[in-house]
C-alpha cells in the first residue's frame, strides 16, 4: 500500500481510478489471505447476512477501503489524523490496562506505533513534517487490520465501540461521496468542501487566530470535539446501546455542523 501510494506521490501512478483499482486489489488479498472477517454486529438480522462468506469478504474490503480512503481525507490540516490515531490508539490500550482479560496480538508493535505517532506529532502540527497519501494510508490500513483482529479475540468488546472509534474517518469519507454525488460532481476528484477545510476557511476569515496558527488550531479543536467520544467508548467499551447512542449523535453533529459552517464559510454559493 505504501508503495502504491508513493507511486501516487511521484507522480509515476496519477490516474485516480486506476490507484483505486490496485487499492481494492490489495486490500481484497489482505482480507482473503489473511481471512479477515467482520462476524458480528450484534444483531440477529445483519449477523445473518455476514454469515454469507462472500457478502462478508465484500463487506470487509468495503469497511477498510472506506476507513483507508476516510484517513486520507481528513489529513489535511496539520496533526489531524496522527493526533486523531493517538487518541484511538490510547482508548484500546487504557481499555486494555483497566481490563487485564481483554488482550490483544502485537501489544509491543501497537505501543511502539504509539510513541512513533506522539513523537512525529509535535513536528506535523508545526508542518514541518506530512503524513501525506502514503502514510495516511499505511497506518489506516494497519489500525483497520489490528481493530477486526482485536475484536475476535475480545467478543466482550462491542462492535460500536470500533466504529466509534472509526467513525470520523468512515463517515468523512461517505459523507464526500454522497455529497459528490447529489452535486453531480465526480466522485474521484479532489475538492476543499470536507469538514476540517470548512471550519479551517471560517476561522481563517474571521482571523481569530494569527495566519500560520490557524492550521493546528483547527486540528485541535476536530480532536476536542471527538475527545469525550473517545472517553465514554473507553468507558462503556462493552455497552451497544450506549456506544451506538453516542455514535448516532457525533453522525448527526456532523451533518449539522457541516451544514450551518458551509453556509456561514458562503460554500453553498
Amino acid at each position: 500500500i505504501f508503495i502504491l501510494v508513493l507511486m501516487s506521490d511521484k507522480n509515476i501512478l496519477i490516474n485516480t481510478k486506476l490507484r483505486l483499482f490496485f487499492q481494492i486489489i490489495l486490500i481484497s488479498s489482505l482480507v482473503y489471505f489473511s481471512d479477515l472477517k467482520i462476524s458480528d454486529l450484534r444483531s440477529d438480522f445483519l449477523n445473518e447476512i455476514l454469515h454469507n462468506n462472500i457478502f462478508n469478504i465484500f463487506f470487509t474490503i468495503f469497511c477498510l477501503a472506506v476507513l483507508i480512503n476516510g484517513s486520507n481525507f481528513i489529513d489535511g490540516l496539520n496533526g489531524l489524523l496522527s493526533g486523531y490515531y493517538i487518541l484511538l490508539i490510547g482508548s484500546i490500550l487504557f481499555i486494555c490496562h483497566q481490563n487485564p482479560e481483554i488482550n490483544f496480538l502485537n501489544q509491543k508493535f501497537i505501543e511502539l506505533l504509539l510513541i512513533s505517532l506522539i513523537i512525529f506529532l509535535i513536528p506535523n502540527i508545526y508542518g514541518k513534517v506530512y503524513l501525506g497519501d502514503g502514510g495516511s494510508y499505511l497506518i489506516a490500513a494497519i489500525i483497520g487490520y489490528f481493530l477486526i483482529d482485536f475484536y475476535h479475540l475480545n467478543q466482550r468488546v462491542s462492535p460500536y465501540y470500533i466504529s466509534l472509534l472509526l467513525w470520523y474517518p468512515a463517515f468523512e469519507n461517505l459523507f464526500s461521496l454522497l455529497r459528490r454525488i447529489k452535486s453531480k460532481k465526480n466522485v474521484s476528484s479532489p475538492d476543499n468542501r470536507h469538514l476540517h477545510q470548512i471550519i479551517f476557511f471560517f476561522i481563517k476569515k474571521k482571523k481569530y487566530f494569527k495566519r500560520e496558527n490557524v492550521n493546528f488550531i483547527c486540528s485541535g479543536i476536530i480532536l476536542f470535539i471527538n475527545l469525550p467520544g473517545f472517553i465514554i467508548g473507553s468507558i462503556y467499551y462493552d455497552k451497544s446501546i450506549i456506544l451506538a447512542i453516542i455514535l448516532l449523535y457525533n453522525l448527526i453533529m456532523y451533518c449539522l455542523v457541516y451544514y450551518k459552517m458551509s453556509k456561514l464559510s458562503n460554500f453553498n454559493k
